[in-house]
């Protein structure tokens, strides 16, 4: 396991670097005074929980999700490091979202804590959902076929970020029901760990 997380770092650094550079490029114009686009901050978190899918195509054009059978590894232990990858560079980009944030907050002299961490709950669960729902089914069909499904994910991440946008009260983008952020961010948990079963138990019954 530990070589195939290694592996997945090699590779997510090779072919993602640029995903890094989006992300603060993102979270440095999120920073603006005049700026209350929610956009500019989910963006980059989804950006990292699709890691994951970029990986799997790498994985499919070199063959290496064929080769790798051949290693004393199993499919589960596949299946959990293109997930697990995908939780360290979302939660990455979160801690860097909650640090720009607080540097804005601190500059501007606006802003609430309580406020700020029920954002990133709806950022959480904005960035996780898509990928959630949509490795299961690359897992089952591969790259190509779920890339349709991937293309709807991305949308998701875009209209979802505007939906909630217009329905947060009249404080701004930083102004969320704390229920509502609460169970933003457990929907977020549970939907990920069954995602991650459920890929799992497809990927062991898939031919290679």
């Amino acid at each position: 396991m530990k070589g195939l997380m290694l592996k997945e770092f090699y590779m997510a650094w090779k072919y993602c670097w640029l995903f890094l550079v989006i992300t603060l490029v993102f979270l440095g114009m999120a920073m603006l005074p005049s700026s209350e686009n929610l956009f500019l901050l989910v963006y980059p978190s989804a950006l990292a929980c699709f890691i994951p899918v970029t990986l799997l195509s790498y994985d499919s054009q070199s063959k290496w999700d064929v080769y790798f059978e051949t290693l004393p590894t199993s499919r589960a232990q596949y299946v959990s490091a293109k997930y697990l990858i995908g939780l360290i560079y979302g939660e990455f980009v979160l801690g860097l979202t909650a640090l720009t944030q607080l540097l804005a907050m601190k500059l501007n002299a606006e802003g609430d804590l309580n406020q700020l961490c029920s954002l990133l709950c709806a950022i959480q669960f904005l960035a996780i959902s898509p990928p959630a729902l949509c490795l299961p089914l690359i897992f089952k069909w591969g790259v190509e076929k779920g890339r349709i499904v991937f293309l709807v994910m991305i949308g998701v991440v875009c209209g979802g970020s505007a939906v909630l946008a217009l329905n947060v009260n009249d404080g701004g983008i930083f102004s969320l029901p704390g229920n509502l952020s609460v169970w933003l961010l457990l929907g977020a948990i549970v939907l990920y760990a069954l995602s991650w079963r459920l890929s799992i138990r497809l990927y062991r019954t898939r031919e290679l």
